[in-house]
């Protein structure tokens, strides 16, 4: 069973919410694309599993463990009474080879190696067994979930460890007679004992080069017309409510200026002023944790996924949210 939700990467949301206020970089749509398709890679190795069945496994996804302080992140972590199996995750496409100690593509060695990021993965988590009263092993294989990949390689251990897209109901079927009992609970909990927030956040953006202001969450148009409780889009009439414009801008800030604190002003400032302090103020102490120091007051955010808060308010605001499809 999955015993937590995959989130998409705190980088990803950076990237968009840049995307929608200034053009991306060359080497920032490169990067945001990367993450696109491996989060794309991920949710399909979600769905594969839930197809075939988790029912007698637990299954940690998309997880940073500070084990020996070191952070090391985890696509997923299958975990059963007796062993625990890593499962890096990679949406590759194209001809790969492993030969010489060497991963390449097209002839080109490649900086990042998945066999030497699966045996990280696995040397940390039989570090963390060591620590702890509970036994058991740890393998680990690389999925590749793209079905225009090809891999060889002259090392029989490493091609062993990778697991095609066409192999991948066949390698989760293989789970199919294992089983979870107290020693695997006790080791889903020495393993959440490890988990850390993600260390390793963008630097914040440069707010003098980004647009200020809101803008149509279904068209992504600045062009918006300003109504007493909401606002509407002139370029394809979506009509959206005070607060889910608000909601959108503190996440919007979250993602913009990571570990930075957000206050009214510099969340107005992000607004470009464009609703009155006192509901912007209404709606910080609705949905946001307040922090005070000193004089200073600053917010963050109850929740961690944007789209899930959305339908909450759109299922009880007053004044309804109306999306014209275009």
């Amino acid at each position: 069973m999955f015993l937590n939700y995959r989130e998409k990467p705190f980088a990803l949301f950076y990237y968009v919410a840049i995307s929608v206020r200034r053009e991306l970089t060359r080497n920032e749509k490169f990067q945001m694309e990367n993450l696109i398709k491996g989060f794309e890679g991920e949710c399909l190795y979600d769905e594969i599993l839930n197809t075939v069945g988790h029912e007698n496994l637990y299954v940690l996804r998309d997880l940073y463990l500070n084990i020996n302080n070191s952070v090391i992140q985890y696509d997923s972590i299958i975990v059963m009474n007796n062993r625990i199996v890593v499962n890096e995750v990679k949406n590759l496409n194209g001809d790969y080879r492993y030969e010489n100690n060497g991963w390449y593509k097209n002839n080109k060695q490649m900086e990042s190696d998945p066999f030497i990021q699966l045996s990280r993965g696995k040397s940390r988590l039989i570090n963390l067994r060591q620590k702890s009263p509970w036994d058991f092993e740890v393998d680990g294989n690389i999925i590749f979930t793209n079905d225009d990949f090809s891999f060889v390689s002259d090392n029989e251990g490493m091609q062993s460890q990778a697991v095609m897209r066409s192999r991948l109901k066949k390698y989760f079927r293989s789970f199919k007679q294992e089983a979870v009992g107290n020693n695997a609970k006790e080791v889903v909990q020495l393993i959440k004992s490890a988990i850390v927030d993600n260390p390793k956040l963008p630097e914040p953006v440069d707010i003098t080069q980004l647009k200020r202001g809101l803008y149509c969450g279904n068209c992504i148009s600045y062009n918006l017309f300003k109504g007493q409780f909401q606002f509407v889009c002139e370029d394809c009439g979506s009509i959206e409510s005070y607060e889910t414009h608000l909601l959108r801008a503190m996440f919007d800030y979250k993602y913009l200026f990571p570990n930075q604190l957000m206050t009214r002003h510099s969340l107005l400032h992000l607004l470009n002023y464009e609703i009155n302090k006192n509901t912007v103020f209404y709606a910080l102490k609705k949905h946001c944790h307040i922090l005070k120091n000193g004089n200073q007051t600053s917010y963050t955010l109850k929740y961690s996924n944007f789209d899930k808060e959305l339908v909450k308010i759109r299922n009880t605001q007053r004044y309804k949210d109306k999306i014209i499809n275009i």
